[in-house]
């Protein structure tokens, strides 16, 4: 995925990576496909946090989290506590926890807590 943005940034992202743009007051940005011949598939999220930091994991081995979170699945064959979840689900995880995440190996899931 091809990136930039009104900072200067810009570059190709691989995939499976991780960019972070903080926008403070704002900035214009734009994502493109860099590829001519592979399709592009990308999450965008958009996080606000007046209370503190923002905590994002990528995890692809079973781990024990905390709450508030939100496990987004990158692909199928992840659970949160033994439920299963498909290919771009989340599950918003409000209580404290702790909350038991698998991934298999061809999975991965994005664990993001906000402070």
């Amino acid at each position: 995925m091809a990136h930039e943005d009104t900072t200067g940034a810009e570059g190709v992202l691989e995939p499976g990576a991780l960019n972070w743009l903080d926008a403070a007051d704002g900035v214009r940005h734009a994502e493109r496909n860099a590829s001519q011949s592979e399709p592009l598939r990308f999450l965008q999220v958009m996080l606000r946090s007046s209370r503190g930091p923002v905590n994002v994991d990528v995890i692809t081995a079973p781990t024990m989290v905390s709450g508030p979170v939100l496990v987004h699945a990158t692909q199928a064959g992840v659970t949160v506590d033994g439920t299963a979840l498909g290919a771009g689900d989340e599950a918003r995880l409000t209580g404290p926890g702790p909350y038991d995440v698998h991934a298999s190996a061809s999975a991965g899931a994005l664990i993001i807590e906000v402070k």
